[in-house]
């Protein structure tokens, strides 16, 4: 009897339909049934192509429309025209619209379909906002245990391009894409599987403010380890450009591992000012050079000046080692000119002075017109002439019976107001001399104690 009823009740459905719908295309069918079970395929379907098909009803306050499937591929499958369309949710709609809420684990496909020639287009959350929000969530679920996620976006392995964008669109207001700031220990990597060509920019040349940081604990900024180029700032900036490093404990270093290349800084200044360390600073500043090579300084400068140490009130040392160097300060080369000044203090050479070291060469004083050195703040000097005679030479005569002696040697030298002093060697006899005559260019005349031994020498100096 049950199936009997069974089979009628679904004979006069197939046939209410049959005539609801075949007597007026456009009109309503509203069937309502309460259950049917049926082990084979039960069809709801128009014989007209433009029929509605409604279930449930669109003033529902209460209830639920549960559609259940099996268990096999397309359990349930929602599928239009050609060129139809799914709607899934009211156009009005404030309730949430769940697809996949699974805890067993479950698959959630959204157009996987392969297009071949044809595009696919998935959009989320495409529409104008005015004065609402958007807020689109993917894994934003916290891990209770050692559960793990991952979010994947274009990791296929394409032949053609492939363009991700993220925050591209124009904003009025300030545009805030935050990657990887939350807690913890993280692993972030930007364009790291390239082996190709690559070009990766963070931030606009054109901005007018803002700023751009690279922070962490360890921050490396690297090129190719062969041929690549790192620039930092532009080639036309006029802005400020600081490296800061560690305030303490830490050893900063800018090209530590530099070996054999060229290293320039500032290669390209022509009006500003290059300063390494600060004009306060307690620290101590360093520059090492080449142990073998030959390191220089200021090398370039032709017309400019070079000043050390001009504001300074401690020790400048040059060369101060323990080790042997030599030391060379100016050039024999065109008109250069050499000024040592002590102010109130004093100009100190020690060491051993001897024939080679040091060697004092030309100019020699008095030589050039109204070249001189005034000792004291008195009467300028002007030349100075040493010289020893022998026995039997301009005038100098000594036989042991002459105590008397007109010396004509280097007369040019001698002026009215000459000083002339005298000394005797070997002085044999014990005498003195003196010079009590001289007459300008022509000769001076020393008289001595006693008479000179036979071959003594007369030492003179002449200044003047």
């Amino acid at each position: 009897m049950k199936k009997i009823f069974k089979g009628l009740s679904l004979g006069l459905l197939a046939l209410a339909l049959s005539l609801s719908v075949a007597s007026n295309a456009s009109a309503t069918t509203t069937l309502a049934v309460n259950a049917i079970t049926e082990t084979g395929a039960l069809t709801i379907s128009s014989s007209s192509n433009t029929s509605a098909l409604v279930l449930g009803t669109a003033t529902m306050t209460s209830g639920s429309t549960t559609i259940y499937g099996g268990t096999g591929t397309g359990a349930i499958t929602l599928t239009p025209g050609t060129a139809g369309t799914i709607v899934i949710g009211a156009a009005a709609g404030t309730g949430a619209v769940t697809l996949g809420s699974s805890t067993a684990g479950q698959t959630v496909n959204v157009g996987t379909g392969t297009p071949g020639a044809n595009a696919n287009v998935v959009s989320i959350a495409t529409g104008v906002v005015s004065t609402g929000s958007q807020t689109v969530n993917i894994a934003t679920g916290a891990s209770s245990d050692v559960g793990t996620k991952a979010v994947n976006i274009a990791t296929g392995a394409d032949v053609g391009a492939t363009t991700v964008s993220i925050a591209t669109g124009n904003k009025t207001a300030t545009n805030t894409v935050a990657i990887g700031t939350g807690t913890g220990a993280q692993a972030i990597t930007i364009g790291s599987g390239s082996t190709g060509a690559e070009t990766i920019t963070i931030g606009n040349a054109s901005a007018t403010s803002g700023t751009n940081s690279l922070k962490g604990y360890n921050v490396a900024v690297t090129q190719a380890a062969t041929t690549g180029t790192l620039t930092v700032g532009a080639a036309a900036a006029t802005g400020a450009v600081a490296y800061n490093g560690a305030v303490s404990g830490g050893a900063n270093t800018l090209f530590g591992n530099a070996t054999s290349s060229t290293i320039a800084i500032g290669g390209a200044l022509t009006t500003g000012t290059l300063t390494l360390g600060k004009t306060d600073q307690t620290g101590i500043t360093v520059i090492s050079g080449s142990t073998t090579g030959a390191n220089t300084l200021f090398d370039n400068v032709a017309a400019g000046s070079i000043s050390i140490g001009t504001v300074a009130t401690g020790a400048i040392n040059i060369g101060a080692g323990s080790a042997v160097h030599a030391i060379t300060i100016g050039s024999t080369d065109g008109a250069s000119s050499i000024a040592l000044k002590a102010g109130s203090g004093k100009v100190i050479i020690t060491g051993v002075l001897n024939a080679t070291s040091p060697v004092f060469v030309t100019p020699a004083l008095g030589v050039a017109t109204a070249t001189s050195i005034a000792l004291g703040g008195g009467t300028a000097l002007t030349k100075i002439t040493v010289a020893s005679l022998a026995d039997g030479g301009s005038g100098w005569n000594p036989d042991g019976s002459t105590s008397d002696f007109t010396i004509t040697a280097d007369a040019a030298s001698v002026a009215a107001t000459s000083f002339i002093g005298v000394s005797i060697a070997p002085n044999a006899t014990a005498v003195s001399c003196s010079v009590y005559d001289q007459t300008a260019a022509t000769s001076f005349k020393v008289k001595c104690s006693g008479n000179v031994a036979n071959a003594a020498a007369l030492n003179y100096m002449i200044v003047n």
